[in-house]
Formats: C-alpha cells, structure tokens, sequence
C-alpha cells in the first residue's frame, strides 16, 4: 500500500488546538513532508530541520548537503516563521 493510501485517514482532520495534543501519527507525516499541515499550531510544531532533509530526499536533493546542513544550523537565530523563508529559498549553486 502507497504511503499516501496510508495517510488518506488523517486528510480530513481539523488540527489540534494545542501543539501539545497533536497526534504521534500526524507530527510524523508532517515532518517526513508526506502531509499538510491544517492549522498554526501543526505549522509551529514542524521540526524543520527534518523536515527539510526529509523533503530534499523526496526531490532528489542530498539531504546531507553542507549547504543543507549550514543552512539548518542557522535557523535558531531567525524568528520562527522566518526560518521557514530560509529553508525554502533556492540554492544560488
């Protein structure tokens, strides 16, 4: 079975109302990028880091890339909804 045919059960959610409450299930096909998240709180809860290397696999990237991996350990020193801006930005190489 498809890992989409898998996930076709959680498509339909409303998303937790606290970060806190949202499902094992859901937090792991959010970050290996297999799902959308639906609400804020699942966008906050995303650890991009992972989901990032686990995304560049997805498109043929390396996902252990010097670049990749640089540009992960800036992250912490962007406001949260701005590393999200960094992580997608196209490489310049």
């Amino acid at each position: 079975m498809a890992v989409a045919d898998q996930l076709g059960h959680l498509k339909g959610r409303k998303g937790a109302f606290r970060i806190a409450l949202i499902p094992p299930e859901v937090l792991d096909a959010l970050n290996d990028g297999l799902l959308e998240t639906v609400n804020l709180n699942e966008f906050l809860a995303l650890e991009l880091p992972r989901l990032a290397r686990s995304v560049a696999g997805h498109i043929g990237l390396d996902a252990e890339s010097e670049r990749l991996a640089d540009t992960i350990a800036m992250l912490g020193a962007f406001k949260p909804m701005q590393r999200h801006g960094h992580i997608a930005r196209p490489s310049t190489t």
